[in-house]
């Protein structure tokens, strides 16, 4: 689709072309957040391949090797499915740049941005993985001549996979253009963001277009507070108890929006690098939100202790 309209993409494949690049992932087709990647590099005469990722247990896993480039790496990315219980999968060059993620609603062939969020991506500061989706930040203006690109990719979504409602574009802005990664036809983890900022509701959004056929009129005002969020990982297994809510009780706020989300409940027992909570800030630029969610983070991770 996105090629039919000249639109830049990481092409799949079932098998790395180093002449056209020495740096490749493997995803599978059954994962979400960016977990169980592979990131696949070329060295001199040699491949080396790290996966991370969660076990069937919830664990985390670390998977390296080294192998010849003349293998076919196939049977190498089916290896390591079958030792962590993923499904099939696919390459694709490794696209270097910031990562954002566009939130669209469609109606018939047309869709509407409504913003643009900077993706916060494989944060150590959060407990997270490389690739594991982190937060958000935004919304955040891009260029014109980018801005009228990401307009370009949803309408060709929206008119050629017939997507109707709320959907989302998660891509990386470089020199070369701007790469279309994944495609999110559902409602997506950042669009809380825009919420926040542009106080609107997401979900009557989608209603107005799926059922009345109604697209908003959206301008996307300058000059709104940035907000962003974070999800809070756990560095080693914890029970969450009555010691950790009366640590993070300070960290609710008082204002419009709460700092804290996705709570567990009293009791609970967490795995090995999962998620605690989700942690929300807001300020004047993505600097000063993203101090923000690490001081927040912070303080949660020391709660657990």
């Amino acid at each position: 689709m996105l090629k039919n309209d000249g639109l830049a993409f990481p092409a799949p494949r079932r098998q790395p072309d180093w002449t056209q690049a020495r740096q490749w992932i493997w995803k599978p087709i059954k994962s979400c957040g960016g977990t169980r990647i592979v990131q696949i590099e070329q060295t001199a005469g040699a491949f080396a391949s790290t996966w991370m990722g969660h076990d069937l247990s919830g664990a985390v896993t670390v998977t390296s090797k080294t192998m010849p480039v003349s293998r076919p790496l196939v049977p190498v990315a089916d290896e390591i499915c079958a030792d962590h219980g993923c499904a099939a999968g696919y390459f694709q060059p490794l696209v270097a740049g910031p990562s954002f993620s566009a939130q669209f609603v469609a109606v018939g062939p047309k869709a509407r941005l409504l913003g643009v969020t900077r993706q916060l991506v494989g944060c150590r500061w959060a407990g997270a993985r490389p690739f594991w989706y982190v937060g958000s930040v935004g919304p955040v203006r891009l260029k014109p001549h980018d801005v009228d690109i990401v307009r370009s990719i949803g309408n060709c979504l929206a008119r050629q996979a017939r997507l109707s409602g709320l959907f989302g574009v998660d891509f990386v802005v470089n020199t070369s253009g701007v790469w279309t990664l994944d495609v999110n036809p559902r409602f997506c983890a950042s669009i809380e963001i825009l919420e926040r900022a542009y106080g609107v509701s997401a979900i009557a959004i989608h209603m107005a277009a799926s059922v009345k056929d109604c697209l908003p009129d959206w301008p996307m005002p300058a000059n709104v507070p940035l907000h962003g969020k974070a999800i809070v990982f756990s560095s080693a297994a914890t029970t969450v108890g009555r010691r950790f809510f009366r640590r993070i009780a300070r960290l609710q706020g008082c204002h419009r929006f709460s700092h804290l989300a996705d709570i567990p409940s009293p009791n609970s027992r967490l795995g090995p690098n999962g998620p605690v909570v989700t942690v929300f800030a807001q300020g004047p630029s993505i600097r000063a939100v993203t101090k923000q969610l690490q001081a927040r983070t912070r303080s949660v991770r020391e709660a657990l202790v």
